[in-house]
C-alpha cells in the first residue's frame, strides 16, 4: 500500500532551460560546444550534484580548463537562478490534493547546494514533508544507496513508497529497492498512472 510519494525536482516539480538563454550569449559554435561538453555534460553535472566540490569551485576549475570560455562559465554561475523557469504546470495543485488525501510527500533530487536559491522561491517545495539532496549526502541517483538513505532518514518502508522522475534510469533504480515508480512526462500523465497504483 502506497503511503509516501517521492518526487524528483528538475522537470518534475520545477522546470528549467539551460539552452535557450545560451543562444543570446553570442558564443561561437566552438565556444558553445566546449561549454556544453563541459558544464552541461552528464559527467560534470553528476560531479557537481554529488557535492565533491561546491558549485563555485567547479566553475573555477572549468575556467582554468577552458580559459577561452571562462567569462561564460562565470555568467552561468552568476545567472544560474534564471535558468529555473517556474513550477511544473499542474503539479502544485496535484500535490495539494495528494496531501489532503493523507499521502506524505518527499523530494529526492540530484542537485548542488544551489538548490537553496529556489526552495523559498517556489511554493511547491513547502508542500513536501521532507527532502534529500544529493550534494549533502555525497551520493547521487541512480545509486541505490541514495534511495535507502531517503528511507532511513524519514523512517520510510520502500514498499510503501512511489518514486517519480523524468529519467527512466532513476525510476528503474527505485524499483530495485522495492519502491514503485513512474517515469514522469507531465502532471496529467503522472496523475493518471499514479491513480492506478494507489
Amino acid at each position: 500500500m502506497i503511503k509516501n510519494i517521492v518526487f524528483d525536482f528538475g522537470k518534475v516539480l520545477v522546470t528549467y532551460d539551460f539552452y535557450t538563454p545560451l543562444e543570446a550569449w553570442g558564443m561561437t559554435p566552438q565556444e558553445r560546444k566546449d561549454f556544453e561538453d563541459s558544464i552541461l555534460s552528464r559527467d560534470w553535472t553528476l560531479r557537481i550534484d554529488k557535492g565533491e566540490k561546491s558549485f563555485a569551485e567547479y566553475i573555477e576549475e572549468l575556467k582554468g580548463l577552458y580559459p577561452h570560455v571562462a567569462p561564460y562559465f562565470q555568467r552561468f554561475h552568476d545567472e544560474y537562478a534564471g535558468f529555473i523557469t517556474g513550477e511544473m504546470p499542474g503539479m502544485y495543485d496535484l500535490l495539494v490534493r495528494l496531501k489532503a488525501e493523507g499521502y506524505k510527500l518527499y523530494g529526492l533530487t540530484n542537485w548542488s547546494e544551489t538548490i537553496y536559491q529556489f526552495l523559498n522561491k517556489y511554493q511547491i517545495f513547502t508542500l513536501l514533508d521532507g527532502m534529500l539532496i544529493s550534494s549533502e549526502e555525497k551520493m547521487i541517483k541512480p545509486d541505490l544507496e541514495i534511495y535507502y538513505r531517503l528511507c532511513e532518514k524519514f523512517s520510510l518502508q520502500p514498499e510503501e513508497c512511489l518514486f517519480t522522475d523524468d529519467k527512466a534510469g532513476n525510476v528503474e533504480a527505485a524499483l530495485q529497492t522495492g519502491m514503485q515508480g513512474i517515469v514522469f512526462r507531465n502532471a496529467e500523465q503522472f496523475e493518471e498512472e499514479l491513480r492506478l497504483k494507489l
